[in-house]
């Protein structure tokens, strides 16, 4: 709703698409969004992922990087939404039993009542875990690509599941019953994944500057990408914006030349032209406050 402009009381976009063909309307007033999927309306953010499957590039990726692990989860799991079609379904599971168990361990009855979720949040949790861990195997040579062309070094993705390594993860419910119940929260299972990124065998967080964490994290978007189109067979889309910030000429020379190399719809956005390179598949536009006008 911040996209509609000043003065007017919504907005309309409409993409045509192939691969299936089909459309997607999106319609937002001041109070409402609307999202229709070939005519029927979509009530979940989930069936307009699945049909337009998107990754941005932007100025605050460096994030994925930095910050703490609900970044890279996210990262984790729009692959593994594309790739593995039983994921959704089960995620859903895992955090239905897990919203609950963690409702029941701020009641009187706590861990007694709880421990009555923990069938389902365990078998979910397996599922979940799993499904992330084939989807990371299946990445990796991608992810050495990436590494090879932005960086000349390996890159790597190490996954952390969430519970110690030498415990099931219902030998670590047990263990942590007690814990758990005095502080209502549930401390171990899929929701505290993390992957540790590794630049040249090194952990990178520390030992990356703020430009170079911009083109690690783009890498890692894009290996995603090259991956989604060997799976599904199709391209998604990347929007680009602004990729010049916090890189040096060399290095965003490498990140367009990369990118550019990856099967994906690509959209860039930048303020200086010379940053898009003309092609016979390349369309340029100039874009002014309520104004798009194609110049190539």
């Amino acid at each position: 709703r911040k996209l509609i402009q000043d003065g007017k009381d919504e907005f309309l976009v409409i993409a045509k698409l192939s691969q299936p063909d089909g459309r997607i309307g999106i319609q937002a007033t001041r109070s409402a969004v609307t999202v229709k999927i070939d005519g029927t309306r979509a009530h979940t953010r989930s069936s307009l992922a699945a049909r337009l499957p998107v990754q941005v590039i932007e100025p605050g990726i460096h994030k994925l990087i930095e910050e703490g692990p609900a970044q890279r989860r996210r990262y984790l799991d729009w692959g593994v939404f594309h790739v593995e079609q039983e994921f959704y379904s089960t995620w859903r599971r895992y955090r239905k039993s897990l919203d609950q168990r963690n409702a029941l361990l701020k009641t009187d009855a706590g861990a007694a009542v709880a421990s009555s979720w923990e069938e389902t949040l365990i078998a979910a949790g397996n599922s979940v875990q799993k499904q992330r861990l084939r989807y990371l195997q299946k990445l990796a040579p991608y992810l050495e690509e990436a590494g090879d062309a932005l960086f000349g070094a390996p890159l790597e993705c190490r996954f952390h599941r969430g519970w110690p390594d030498d415990q099931t993860l219902a030998e670590t419910m047990i263990a942590n019953r007690q814990r758990d119940q005095q502080q209502a929260y549930t401390h171990a299972g899929p929701h505290r994944a993390d992957i540790r990124i590794r630049l040249n065998q090194k952990i990178a967080r520390a030992r990356v500057s703020r430009g170079q964490q911009k083109l690690l994290a783009s890498g890692l978007v894009l290996a995603q990408l090259s991956l989604f189109a060997m799976e599904r067979e199709k391209p998604a889309v990347l929007l680009l914006d602004d990729p010049g910030a916090e890189l040096d000429e060399n290095s965003l020379g490498r990140l367009l030349e990369y990118a550019r190399s990856v099967p994906a719809q690509r959209f860039i956005t930048a303020l200086d032209r010379r940053l898009i390179v003309p092609g016979e598949e390349t369309a340029m536009f100039h874009v002014e406050p309520g104004k798009i006008e194609k110049v190539v």
